[in-house]
């Protein structure tokens, strides 16, 4: 089959066929006498398999860690659980990163709102760099 029909059958655009074609994830079977790639039905599967591990949240780099097994059509669990145990480890301490990112925005307010309500003069103290050249925010400015 040509890019247009694994396309259409994959639900996937032409671009995103070559472009994983680009970076060795994808592979034609071969070309038409006029230049036009060539699909076969291992295609279809390969690219749906790739869409699944997108859809679980795995990155290109991870997928091609996987394309040796996803090529063999027959994917076992206990070769895809590492990968995705690694992604779970990554997507929480990602989380964890997110909530101190989440605290640190509810500290910056209140302190944007205690100073505002003081004076609307006053410099912001959350992006306000240190003189002494410390990159870390000042503090709140005493009354």
């Amino acid at each position: 089959m040509r890019i247009g029909e694994l396309a259409r059958r994959a639900d996937v655009n032409r671009k995103t066929i070559r472009f994983y074609g680009e970076i060795g994830l994808l592979a034609p079977c071969g070309r038409t006498e006029g230049g036009y790639r060539l699909y076969d039905q291992a295609a279809l599967y390969q690219l749906q398999a790739i869409r699944a591990a997108k859809e679980a949240g795995l990155t290109l780099e991870e997928i091609r860690e996987l394309l040796p097994i996803i090529a063999g059509q027959e994917v076992r669990c206990r070769d895809v659980l590492p990968v995705l145990e690694r992604k779970l480890e990554a997507v929480a301490d990602q989380m964890r990163r997110l909530g101190q990112l989440q605290e640190y925005l509810k500290e910056s307010i209140a302190t944007c709102r205690r100073v505002q309500r003081r004076s609307s003069t006053v410099a912001c103290p959350v992006l306000t760099v240190h003189a002494e050249g410390n990159s870390e925010p000042a503090k709140e400015p005493r009354p």
